[in-house]
């Protein structure tokens, strides 16, 4: 899958604030010296030295940007000691704090990496030895040793036109090329059929100042995951995607502002335009709407034997509807467009629409997985016209409690389900085969339990300490009764008692 990586903003404290840590003393402060190069040091935060038993030393100096005032919170990060091919580089950190954790974030190759933190209340710091995962952490502690701050910034100067180029891109013209090859990368990740897919960034609209702020690949890359998942998710609609698609990015400033809007324009001569902003979800939505309706993928008509199912995307939801009879049945819909799997309507055996790991759809009846048969445009088309779907579901009732007492006589409640606002509560009472419903006079929930009092008798159930407990009241008689668990009574509940005979329910698998 595509990699997402965060870029991370300047933020709040600084980072002699924590009480945890050592203090330097008033001879360690730095003096600010007159610097050609693009940092100065900063006057007013002392230099730091972190380290351990194992020889690893970690050097944090606060600096100044000679050029841009909106480079803020920025220290020059050296560690020493490590396995790492980056071990005595002096790279630039950007400081800022999360909730109670304390954080410097280095470039590497042009994506952000989260280097050192440390977690209010605690002694240690944390020194991620420039990986990017938490495994190879180096626990680290403040030492009361100085550290030469004008040395490690005159490293630093003397680093960047040699063994800092490997890593981090020093002229707007590397800054792209950086950039590039992150979104070469991203786009290898295509599936073959959906490759043709010609994607680009408009690098003329990105200030020079954007690069040191933020991560434009990633920044621009959301289309390019959309793709990748569309065309997983519709591999016959990807090589048309691959054929005729073409999106460029064009970079915005203040795309990360709270009320920025993100774009997903048309051009001309088709093509598509990305303006980056707000809310990344929001826009994957609407480009995937946008893509169903362009490559003919908005409805999905699959067959089992002589039955069909739909799945319909529209307007950012996904919905399932199912055959029964001449008519389509809603069953289970999702806000996601791009759906796992839908619950339908089950009675003995539970049924579900679901996606496996090679994005085949199936219809899975209890254990069982019957594959199914994505129809073609033209079968497709045929089943879509006429079609009837029904505005509600067929069936919309559930068991709620059954019991039984020791004569053999039967005591069910059925409701509602949660999704059709629940309530709506019938009991049933009779032997097995001969349940007959008995009118509902009265309905009491309380902390103590549900009382549903009938015309011939009342129905109380209660519930303590997670254990269910039933009795039926007639008259001054009180008959305890004996719960029985209805997940794995579906079958009796169904197929057994008689409550449901002459229904039409509809169930797909039984």
């Amino acid at each position: 899958m595509v990699r997402f990586h965060l870029v991370i903003l300047a933020l709040l404290t600084a980072c002699g604030s924590s009480g945890t840590v050592a203090k330097t003393t008033s001879s360690e402060a730095l003096t600010a010296e007159p610097s050609t190069g693009e940092w100065e040091l900063d006057p007013n935060v002392s230099a730091r030295l972190f380290g351990n038993d194992d020889g690893v030393r970690v050097e944090l100096v606060a600096v100044r940007s000679t050029t841009n005032p909106e480079l803020r919170n920025r220290y020059l990060l050296r560690a020493t000691g490590t396995t790492s091919k980056f071990d005595g580089l002096v790279i630039v950190a950007q400081r800022e704090r999360r909730n109670k954790t304390l954080m410097f974030d280095g470039t590497l190759r042009g994506q952000p990496n989260l280097l050192l933190s440390h977690d209010t209340g605690r002694s240690s710091w944390a020194f991620r030895g420039y990986a990017t995962t938490n495994l190879d952490d180096e626990i680290v502690y403040p030492l009361e040793d100085s550290v030469d701050g004008a040395k490690v910034l005159a490293l630093r100067e003397g680093q960047r036109g040699s063994a800092l180029r490997a890593i981090e891109p020093q002229t707007r013209e590397e800054k792209v090329q950086w950039q590039q090859r992150y979104v070469e990368e991203y786009l290898a990740e295509l599936p073959e059929d959906c490759s043709g897919f010609r994607f680009s960034v408009d690098w003329s609209s990105v200030p020079d100042e954007a690069f040191d702020l933020h991560t434009i690949s990633g920044i621009c890359s959301t289309p390019i995951s959309i793709i990748q998942r569309f065309c997983e998710q519709n591999p016959k609609q990807g090589k048309a995607v691959g054929d005729s698609l073409s999106v460029e990015c064009s970079y915005r400033d203040g795309h990360d502002e709270r009320k920025s809007q993100w774009e997903f324009r048309k051009n001309s001569d088709g093509s598509f335009t990305y303006v980056p902003g707000g809310e990344a979800r929001e826009a994957h939505i609407a480009i995937v709407d946008i893509l169903r309706k362009k490559f003919g993928a908005e409805r999905k008509v699959f067959r089992l034997g002589t039955q069909h199912f739909i799945i319909d995307y529209k307007l950012g939801r996904a919905s399932s509807y199912y055959q029964h009879g001449n008519s389509y049945w809603p069953a289970g819909s999702t806000v996601d467009s791009d759906p796992k799997g839908f619950r339908l309507p089950s009675g003995a055996v539970s049924s579900r629409l679901d996606r496996s790991g090679d994005q085949h759809w199936g219809l899975l009846c209890g254990q069982k997985m019957n594959a199914l048969e994505e129809l073609e445009t033209s079968e497709r088309d045929a089943i879509l016209k006429n079609a009837k779907f029904e505005p509600e579901p067929k069936w919309k009732r559930e068991p709620y409690f059954l019991s039984r007492d020791s004569h053999g006589t039967y005591y069910y409640v059925d409701r509602y389900q949660q999704e059709f606002g629940g309530k709506r509560y019938r009991v049933f009472v009779g032997r097995r085969g001969q349940l007959k419903i008995t009118k509902l006079k009265r309905l009491v929930e309380d902390s103590e339990g549900t009382l549903f009092s009938t015309e011939s008798g009342d129905l109380r159930l209660v519930v303590s300490s997670g254990d269910q407990r039933a009795v039926w009241i007639h008259g001054r008689k009180e008959t305890r009764l004996t719960p029985v668990n209805v997940r794995a009574n579906l079958g009796l509940i169904y197929d057994e008692l008689g409550v449901y005979y002459g229904d039409e329910l509809g169930f797909v698998c039984d």
